[in-house]
């Protein structure tokens, strides 16, 4: 199978319809994915909840792919996720880039950098312009509801 076709089955099946199953058959028992900076390492064996919390956060997403490119066992992806949010009434566009290793028809390494700043603005956890805010040094100070 063709990586991008491999990887946007992977897409359909686990991030778009929530089939955790499916993952279990395309990724490998070493599989370990960066997701959040390399201090943000999730193992297979936390693939699942990761993906859930992901879906509770933005509602069912519908995932385009924007741009490709492979090399080897390697294909990055550059994507858009939009989605109704998680009430289906909060609109949420946001881009990210992925670089995934697939040997042996499974995934092995994972490598994602995600618009988390600005999901979390769509989302009303943070208020709009927050990079623009923080780059100016602006401290952002957190009350308790």
């Amino acid at each position: 199978m063709q990586k991008l076709a491999f990887m946007r089955e992977l897409f359909d099946e686990v991030w778009e319809n929530g089939n955790f199953a499916f993952a279990e058959k395309r990724i490998n028992e070493e599989f370990k994915m960066e997701a959040m900076g390399e201090d943000v390492v999730f193992p297979r064996k936390d693939f699942r909840d990761l993906v859930a919390a992901f879906r509770s956060l933005t509602g069912p997403p519908r995932i385009g792919f924007l741009h490709h490119m492979e090399s080897g066992d390697w294909i990055t992806l550059r994507f858009r996720l939009t989605s109704g949010g998680p009430d289906g009434a909060t609109p949420i566009n946001v881009l990210g880039m992925m670089m995934t290793r697939i040997a042996g028809n499974r995934i092995t390494e994972n490598y994602t950098q995600f618009e988390y700043v600005q999901l979390f603005e769509q989302l009303g956890l943070l208020p709009r312009d927050a990079l623009a805010a923080l780059m100016s040094r602006t401290r952002l100070v957190w009350e308790a509801d």
